[in-house]
């Protein structure tokens, strides 16, 4: 949480702003952000969300990958919209049952990764 508070607050340095101002211009209430500055973390907390991270990671222009690194977090790959419009497309087509296979195994698949 350290690396991420501190790449935070300088990249609000740079731009003069303060914690209140990102929280406005990100949409993270200010309250998540003091925990992360303060370096709180729930019972059972894995760090600041994803979706928050990169509401934050958007408003200060910076890549989302630098700022989940500075949390402690794995960001995935992300799917060229083309592949993601594609991959939608085929899936809707398959029917129910073949829907239904897909989800299973992919499912697997996450779970065999996770377990590496």
């Amino acid at each position: 949480m350290e690396a991420l508070t501190s790449m935070i607050q300088a990249r609000l340095d740079e731009l003069g702003w303060t914690w209140a101002e990102l929280s406005r211009r990100s949409g993270v209430p200010e309250t998540t952000l003091s925990s992360w500055r303060r370096h709180a973390r729930g019972a059972g907390s894995r760090g600041p969300s994803p979706d928050k991270l990169r509401l934050v990671a958007k408003a200060l222009n910076i890549p989302v990958v630098r700022l989940f690194e500075a949390a402690g977090r794995v960001i995935h790959d992300e799917v060229p919209p083309e592949e993601e419009r594609e991959f939608v497309e085929i899936f809707r087509s398959l029917g129910e049952d073949g829907r239904t296979m897909t989800l299973a195994a992919m499912r697997a698949y996450k779970e065999a990764r996770r377990n590496r």
